[in-house]
């Protein structure tokens, strides 16, 4: 076959777009006022030893579980709101330095004020500090330091060897030094061994005097922010960092190492910088940040970076996620493609902007205003021979070799030109994945297949070539193995998750992994074992290995599995889940958008940009701590202590509980087991669980969590409590009780014996009486079939021995049952649980004879109800749901008074059916029909205390009552169905 060259172009780079790129947009989680934050300018941040963050702010405190912010201003005690300073002492107690109100000790329930009042030489504290022998540091603004000990306050000014009387830091380093910062006053910074003070300023070699940061790095260099820039000490000499060297222009206000020693710095109006590898990184509100004043900055237990702002918080991941978007110069956001060529450089491709090259920190885009062929890009392979090719959807295959690009289309040979992906087999041979087949190419000439060459699907994904030389094709009808020339195909009928397989991987054990429109699938000897249940989302795109860990795309974000517990084979999915909340660029990923470079880090495409994340940047595997919040009887809440005891009828018991996490807190579950009820640890994601009609007996709560990096907690939360049986189930009642019962059983003897004598007499009277009796009974049996059947039916089988089956073409049906009947009818006694429901169930028959309804059966927990039948009526649906909401309205009003809490769903549906009566000694009237199954599954898919209706009952009494459209409800073996609930009558 000829080689026909479609397009030969020569552009050479320099004619081509460039950006340049300043910094990758870094992932900001931001926290503000509208998220719950007290107040938005942020001046200090503190990690206190149960995990909480505690914020202090120019309008008050606020604490941090993850989720929710708890806010303390100076109506709860706090002597002013400006906050400046936080520390933690090591009795857990919270002390707050403020503007001009002196310093704040809080003791997790009240807060104690020390100002000039009581000690302190100055109400504006700056810092504070504990030092080793408990003692409690305060700098302050002109006061200099006051020591608190033994409730004692100690005095440090210019006089005992400081340099200033303005303290704007106090730190202590690793060698048990105490370093004093002195900011706008001057005097550079003072070191304290323990024996004496010596300062350092410009003349030692500080870049200023004027020092406001200070941060001591793993390497135990000191690092010093101020006014004109960093120094940095390691001990002997200063190495100074000005703009010169990348910084801003601006007054460095903190300073902190993270734990991959990434040294973050936050300026005054300059924003955020990153110092790593001897390099300068600066990031601003362009990139993220909320604020460009950076006060603090916090490195937390899991080592995400949490920056307190001018405008809000804002928190950086312990994974350190980097994305490129429309705002770093992409032409298009939908990235599908990925790869690096052999000089390093990136490659992506996109959906409308074409190929983009990411060349150290610039972007050179290939679109078809430059030349490129074709804007559209599916697919970039780098061969053997370091040539690059695109897969294009609109013109085929594209070469990238010398400068030059080369197009290959359907005058060449190939399949089709709309491509899906390229492969390269071990001999060096290309295979094209296209919308009509696949095609295999020796660079020379190609050869093509599709279904009638034996190919599973002509609409071609993904191909692969495994260790072993065989070739796996992906398609939108399953997955074909091309070995020793023949196709061998593999559908769901063979395990496969989905026929729609858009890519195909092998991982390092040589399992070769199909990713589907539904789920994942794992080749095994003949067949596939798939995986579903667990992911963020079924719809799978991509999938890619690194380390021991698969990552898996999907239409809601990065699934992360560990490989290792996939063979396993009771294993059950659960990934971490990285979406748009963890910092990629979008939570949609694209098919087949994963590629490892050359430095082992992950980038990810999205429908909203690339995001490069490198997996040695794993955060620390903290476990969550659980604490148990609130405990409450029916809704008063209980204080939690160790003495807890109830008696017999304050058992509706309700926990709330929480744990602190700031990864994906949303993504928490928890383990939770009451001893004496649960067996085992149940799951929930929920923060409180309610226990209803707990039997007498002793009891302990427990519960701990499990965050989303999979970490369960090291501590259980747990609480112990009595519930006391009633005084007639006591020891000494019972045992009183049968001695009365022995004595009265005598007595009964002896008073039964004297009445054998006088029944004798009374005999004879009976059996004169008898035959009256028989006739009552007679009637009464006759009562009692009116009772069974309507009355006109009763008529019709005493006369004619039967009933004649009837078909009714409009009449509505209502069921309903109790929620956690099962769990009360195992705990509570029979005659008790009986006694229940026929209370209840007498009220509903009084309900439904005022509104001449037809009582069909009870079943259980079900009461069935008709309207409409024996006697057709046309306010069928209206006689019913009125009934319906009387019958709901009685239960609650029960409820007030009654010690078990019975709540009822309600299901009503209208149409037709058959009735008739089925029976030959026990008569049954009933109905048949889909109207009734319908009528079943709104019962079964309503909520408790609602009224469940379908879309046909809805159009019959929407003129009479006020409803609340569901939309569309899936019901099993019904599909989806539109309801409503009844709300009220209009």
């Amino acid at each position: 076959m000829k080689k026909f060259i479609l397009h030969k172009c020569t552009f050479l780079f320099f004619i081509i777009s460039i950006k340049v790129i300043f910094s990758q947009q870094l992932a900001f989680k931001n926290y503000t006022v509208e998220d719950g934050l007290v107040q938005s300018c942020v001046y200090t941040i503190l990690q206190d030893r149960e995990g909480y963050l505690w914020f202090g702010t120019e309008g008050g405190l606020s604490k941090f579980d993850g989720l929710k912010f708890t806010n303390y201003n100076s109506s709860n005690g706090l002597s002013q709101n400006e906050i400046r300073c936080l520390t933690q002492d090591k009795e857990g107690n919270i002390w707050i330095g403020t503007e001009n109100k002196g310093v704040v000790k809080f003791d997790g329930k009240n807060f104690r004020i020390f100002d000039e009042t009581n000690g302190l030489t100055n109400n504006t504290v700056l810092s504070i500090f504990q030092d080793t022998d408990n003692s409690i540091l305060f700098g302050t603004d002109g006061g200099g330091i006051t020591k608190l000990k033994n409730s004692k306050f100690y005095y440090i000014t210019k006089k005992d060897g400081i340099a200033r009387d303005t303290v704007r830091r106090i730190y202590n380093d690793s060698k048990g030094n105490i370093w004093f910062c002195y900011s706008s006053a001057g005097g550079g910074v003072t070191k304290y061994d323990g024996k004496e003070y010596k300062s350092y300023t410009t003349k030692d070699g500080l870049i200023s005097d004027d020092v406001i940061s200070i941060c001591e790095d793993s390497q135990n260099n000191i690092w010093f922010g101020t006014y004109r820039g960093i120094s940095k000490f390691d001990g002997k000499r200063f190495i100074n960092f000005d703009s010169k060297n990348g910084l801003p222009n601006d007054p460095i206000l903190t300073i902190k190492e993270d734990q991959n020693k990434i040294i973050w710095i936050g300026t005054y109006g300059g924003g955020l910088v990153k110092y790593e590898n001897d390099k300068f990184s600066i990031y601003t509100i362009q990139n993220g940040l909320t604020g460009n004043i950076v006060y603090a900055i916090q490195v937390d237990l899991r080592g995400d970076v949490w920056l307190a702002t001018n405008n809000g918080v804002n928190k950086i991941p312990a994974e350190r996620f980097y994305s490129y978007t429309l705002k770093d110069g992409l032409p298009n956001e939908q990235v599908y493609a990925i790869n690096q060529d052999r000089d390093g450089s990136i490659w992506l491709g996109t959906y409308g902007g074409g190929a983009i090259k990411i060349e150290g920190k610039k972007i050179i885009a290939f679109n078809s205003t430059k030349g490129f062929p074709d804007d559209y890009v599916s697919s970039i392979f780098v061969d053997r021979q370091g040539v690059v090719w695109f897969g294009t959807l609109n013109s085929g295959i594209v070469k990238l070799q010398d400068g030059k690009f080369t197009s290959y289309s359907e005058k060449e040979g190939l399949i089709n030109k709309y491509v899906f992906t390229i492969a390269e087999d071990e001999k060096g041979n290309l295979w094209i994945g296209t919308k009509s087949g696949a095609s295999y190419f020796d660079k020379k000439k190609f050869i093509n297949f599709n279904k009638r060459s034996g190919l599973i699907g002509d609409i071609v994904y993904s191909i692969y070539t495994d260790k072993n030389g065989d070739v796996w094709f992906g398609t939108t009808n399953g997955v074909s193995k091309l070995y020793n020339g023949k196709f061998f195909n593999y559908t769901i009928n063979d395990g496969l998750a989905d026929n729609n397989v858009t890519q195909i991987k092998e991982d390092s054990f040589g399992n070769i992994w199909c990713v589907t429109q539904d789920g994942i699938s794992k080749f095994i000897k003949t067949g596939f074992k798939s995986y579903k249940i667990g992911l963020s989302s079924n719809s799978c795109y991509s999938l890619i290995q690194e380390g021991p860990f698969l990552y898996i795309g999907t239409s809601n974000g990065i699934n992360k599995i560990d490989l290792e517990d996939l063979g396993n084979e009771k294993y059950v999915l659960k990934p971490v889940i990285y979406t748009a909340k963890e910092g990629l660029a979008g939570s949609e990923c694209t098919q087949a958008g994963m590629f490892v470079d050359k430095q082992g880090n992950l980038w990810f495409g999205t429908l909203k940009g690339v995001t490069v994340f490198n997996p040695g940047n794993q955060p620390n595997p903290t476990p969550p701590s659980v604490y148990l919040q609130h405990l409450k009887l029916f809704d008063t809440e209980i204080k939690i202590n160790d003495n807890l005891s109830f008696s017999y009828n304050q058992n509706y018991i309700n926990f709330e509980f929480n744990a602190v996490s700031f990864a994906s807190p949303d993504k928490i579950k928890y383990l939770y087991a009451l001893d004496g009820i649960d067996l085992n640890w149940k799951e929930t994601n929920q923060r409180s669980i309610t226990y209803p009609y707990l039997p007498p007996g002793t009891y302990n709560f427990k519960v701990k969590a499990i965050n989303s990096d999979g970490i369960i907690s090291d501590h259980i939360a747990q609480v112990s409590f009595i519930i006391n049986p009633p005084f007639w189930s006591t020891f000494w009642f019972r045992t009183i009780s049968s001695l009365m019962l022995v004595s009265m059983v005598y007595g009964i003897y002896l008073y039964k014996t004297k009445q054998v004598k006088r029944r004798n007499i009374e005999l004879g009277i009976m059996v004169s009486e008898r035959t009256k009796e028989l006739e009552l009974e007679k009637n009464k049996s006759d009562d009692l079939l009116q009772n069974i059947l309507p009355v006109s039916l009763v008529e019709e089988l005493k006369k004619n021995g039967f009933v004649q089956p009837r078909e009714f073409k409009n009449i509505s049906i209502m069921f309903t049952d109790f929620k956690g009947f099962t769990y009360i009818a195992n705990i509570l006694p029979a005659d008790k649980l009986v006694k229940e429901l026929n209370d209840i169930f007498k009220e509903f028959d009084v309900i439904i004879e005022n509104h001449n309804l037809e009582k069909l059966k009870t079943i259980g927990d079900s009461y069935m109800v008709g309207a409409g039948l024996p006697q057709e009526a046309e306010d069928h649906a209206v006689r019913i749901i009125t009934a319906g909401l009387e019958m709901q309205c009685m239960l609650k009003e029960r409820n007030k008074t009654s010690a078990i809490k019975w709540e009822m769903r309600t299901g009503i549906h209208s149409g037709h059916v058959i009735a008739g009566v089925v029976g030959k000694k026990k008569f049954t009237y009933d109905i048949w029909g889909d109207t009734v199954n319908i009528a079943s599954r709104m019962e079964s898919a309503g909520i408790p205390g609602e009224i469940n209706i379908s879309a046909y009952t809805y159009m019959l009494i929407k003129d009479f009552f006020n409803c609340e459209y569901r939309g569309k409800v899936s019901t099993k073996g019904l599909g989806d169905l539109d309801m409503y609930f009844v709300k009220g009558k209009k």
